[in-house]
């Protein structure tokens, strides 16, 4: 499970202070990527450049500042995940992750890809932000969807990973074939000059006689 600390915004803040003033917890309820890679700052209400939102799909309160949530993003997109937003009901952009050199992850245009991230909420207060009832009464119901996800993934990246030592294994079994016809190919020319210049030799020899 990868953990990370995300930057809150200055609008995140103000909806969870809200939030709290009634009584409620702030709820994620979307989880937003792209290839964007920065350093996040408090001002950011977007990412730099979303290619993917989806609802949560699970998750589970860990303690009082750490969240787990699950997405599943699907589609024809191809793309290094580079940055990460977190949005609630109200569509405000809770918190944002991202790195100028550092990835999450690969979204594969032929398989659906699973987001699972431990959230850390360090800089608000314990509980004050949540996910759904209703997401957390559907872990049990998708973890064996989940897993089934988790496993063609894996099993994805082997098939590449098999196909990639493949090509690796052909083509160097190409290139000891071809080095072996090239010194076939050296041997019976130099045995075919060498043949010629004993030809010439006797054909000087009779001339002589």
């Amino acid at each position: 499970m990868t953990a990370i600390i995300p930057v809150i915004t200055d609008s995140g803040i103000q909806a969870v202070f809200n939030a709290s003033g009634d009584g409620l917890s702030a709820v994620i309820t979307e989880i937003a990527v792209g290839d964007g890679a920065y350093i996040p700052d408090v001002d950011r209400n977007s990412l730099a450049n979303e290619i993917s939102r989806t609802a949560v799909a699970a998750g589970k309160i860990v303690d009082g500042k750490t969240i787990n949530v699950s997405a599943i993003f699907d589609g024809p997109d191809e793309f290094w995940i580079r940055e990460v937003g977190f949005f609630l009901e109200d569509g405000t952009l809770l918190a944002v992750y991202s790195h100028p050199t550092n990835v999450l992850a690969f979204k594969n245009a032929t398989t659906d890809f699973l987001l699972s991230l431990d959230l850390i909420l360090s800089t608000v207060p314990d509980g004050s932000v949540t996910i759904s009832e209703a997401v957390q009464d559907m872990n049990l119901h998708l973890a064996t969807e989940l897993v089934q996800m988790a496993n063609a993934s894996i099993g994805n990246m082997i098939r590449h990973v098999q196909a990639h030592d493949q090509f690796i294994s052909h083509s160097k079994a190409q290139s000891v074939q071809e080095a072996r016809e090239a010194a076939i190919f050296s041997d019976i020319e130099t045995r075919l000059q060498h043949n010629h210049r004993v030809a010439h030799f006797s054909d000087i020899l009779r001339q002589d006689d």
